[in-house]
């Protein structure tokens, strides 16, 4: 490994160290624009929220910098849409219609 090599790899672990001990808080709207219950989970169950029919759900443990990926499952908790996102702001919106988001 050549001596740039090392620089960038010690650079990039220290970027990505400060970043972890950063954690900004991050606030995520989600919406359901259909006439059905949804339930919404990010992650693999970092959060997870049921969303009634037009009704709305925020999601707070995400950072800012993250890429989760939300899936939407039906009211059965099948997976019916999933949809990674990001990386995200300090505040993000998301709408679903019935077949994206």
């Amino acid at each position: 490994m050549s001596i740039f090599d090392r620089v960038v790899d010690r650079v990039a672990d220290a970027i990505e160290d400060v970043a972890a001990r950063a954690r900004v808080p991050a606030s995520i709207d989600f919406r359901n624009e259909t006439n059905s219950s949804i339930i919404v989970v990010m992650d693999s169950d970092r959060e997870s929220h049921t969303i009634a029919p037009h009704g709305q759900a925020t999601f707070g443990q995400a950072n800012v910098a993250d890429a989760p990926t939300f899936y939407v499952k039906n009211e059965s908790g099948v997976v019916i849409y999933s949809r990674r996102v990001g990386p995200i702001g300090a505040k993000g919106s998301y709408g679903w219609n019935g077949s994206t988001f």
